[in-house]
């Protein structure tokens, strides 16, 4: 099972850009693989990296966490410093600021809650 685990957080590292999970692979961990991981590994894992840009030191980059909506991370040089929304607001990410959860459409991902078998 560990072997199954640690392929499919390869996949997801290696092939996609921001190195999220699909439903489909979150769905696949039993639920004693996803809770084994530590915070340090999801956030190795799961957490999409700061890009350099062509005016990197005079526009912020900005990073959903999948984990839990009410935080994004703020990239501050090459690291992504984790920051947090204002009570019962959500990040969005598609205006790059908090914003009510009906209007931020996060959706995040738990380990505690993922399913032991798919539904």
């Amino acid at each position: 099972m560990f072997f199954v685990a640690l392929a499919l957080f390869a996949l997801a590292y290696a092939t996609a850009e921001a190195a999220v999970l699909t439903d489909e692979q979150i769905t696949a961990l039993t639920q004693e693989e996803a809770v084994a991981i530590t915070d340090e590994e999801w956030f190795n894992i799961f957490t999409p990296r700061c890009t350099p840009t062509s005016t990197y030191y005079w526009s912020s980059q900005y990073l959903s966490d999948i984990r839990d909506c009410h935080y994004y991370y703020e990239c501050v040089g090459f690291k992504p410093v984790r920051m947090e929304c204002a009570a019962n607001l959500h990040w969005n990410s598609k205006l790059n600021t908090c914003d009510y959860p009906a209007q931020a459409g996060c959706r995040s991902y738990s380990p505690a809650i993922v399913p032991i078998f798919p539904v």
